[in-house]
């Protein structure tokens, strides 16, 4: 489950670099203003569902490790709620 839970993590912050630093720029840079815009609108949808199911699998995995008798587990799920 860790394994699982940093895959989503970790996929999650690559996904919003790569559309933050890669797309948007290079659309901009490309398209003209309106297509550009256009482009990243349709974009955004599908960002939005996938970066919200990576952080659903992760913090599936984060309760699927936590350990019962430890609240240590406590002090990382507000970290990916927020995220969420």
């Amino acid at each position: 489950m860790k394994t699982l839970t940093v895959f989503a993590i970790a996929a999650w912050l690559g996904m919003l670099g790569f559309l933050a630093m890669v797309v948007a720029p290079a659309a901009f840079g490309t398209l003209e203003r309106p297509a550009a815009a256009r482009f990243v609108s349709a974009v955004m949808p599908r960002y939005h569902w996938a970066a919200l199911a990576l952080g659903l699998v992760a913090v599936v995995g984060l309760l699927a490790r936590r350990d019962p008798a430890s609240a240590v587990w406590l002090g990382r799920a507000p970290l990916l709620l927020v995220g969420l």
